[in-house]
């Protein structure tokens, strides 16, 4: 009884983790989606302000990839 308990346990932590993973990625994701959106429709981003910053982003993202 007692290892059906913890198997149950684990199990429930287990789904809870993956449920607030999978929800903070997701909000990460549609917050950063979100900012561009309003800084390009607000006039802070100009088209190539935008492809400079699209860039810069590219190269970070490839910097973290392979260190």
């Amino acid at each position: 009884m007692i290892t059906y308990t913890t198997i149950k346990s684990l199990t429930h932590l287990g789904l809870l983790f993956l449920a607030v993973y999978f929800s903070f990625r997701n909000g990460e994701r549609s917050g950063s989606m979100y900012m561009l959106e309003f800084l390009r429709d607000n006039k802070y981003l100009r088209y190539s302000d935008y492809e400079r910053f699209v860039n810069h982003m590219s190269k970070e993202k490839r910097k973290q990839n392979e260190g």
